[in-house]
C-alpha cells in the first residue's frame, strides 16, 4: 500500500513516520487517512521518546515522563508519600482526612475515587439479564 505526506502544496510520496515506536519495536508508518485522524482529529499527537507511549493532552505527557525520571514534585504534607499528579496526591489525602467523597446513589457505600465508585456499580448494581 502507497503511503504519503502531506507537503505544504501536495501529497508526497514520502513516508509518514511517527515518533517513538510501534508496539512491535518497528517505526510506525501510516496511511493518508490515519494521519488525518492522528493530526487533525485527534489534535497533536505529544509522543514519548523513551517508549511507545502517545497522547495528546500535554498535561499526561508530563506525568508520564514522571515515570521515566522518578519525579514526584506533589508533596503530601501529611506524611512522606509524593506523587507525580495532583489528582493522585487529593485522592491519597482522603485516606488521612476519612474523606470519601463519592457516594453510590443505590446503597450506602461511598469511596475515595471515582474510579472505585464506577468498578462498584458496575459490579454490584449492574442490571442482570
Amino acid at each position: 500500500m502507497q503511503r504519503f505526506r502531506r507537503g505544504a502544496t501536495s501529497w508526497t510520496t514520502s513516508p509518514i513516520i511517527i515518533q517513538g515506536k510501534s508496539p512491535k519495536g518497528s517505526s510506525s508508518l501510516v496511511s493518508p487517512e490515519q494521519y488525518h485522524s492522528l493530526v487533525y482529529k485527534q489534535g497533536r499527537l505529544h509522543c514519548c521518546r523513551q517508549c511507545s507511549y502517545k497522547t495528546k493532552e500535554r498535561t499526561n505527557m508530563k506525568a508520564h515522563l514522571c515515570r521515566h525520571t522518578g519525579h514526584r514534585p506533589f508533596q503530601c504534607h501529611l506524611c512522606p508519600a509524593a506523587f507525580s499528579q495532583k489528582v493522585k496526591l487529593i485522592s491519597h489525602i482522603h485516606t488521612h482526612t476519612g474523606e470519601r467523597p463519592f457516594s453510590c446513589v443505590h446503597c450506602e457505600a461511598s469511596f475515595t475515587q471515582k474510579s472505585t465508585l464506577n468498578y462498584h456499580m458496575s459490579h454490584r448494581h449492574a442490571k442482570k439479564p
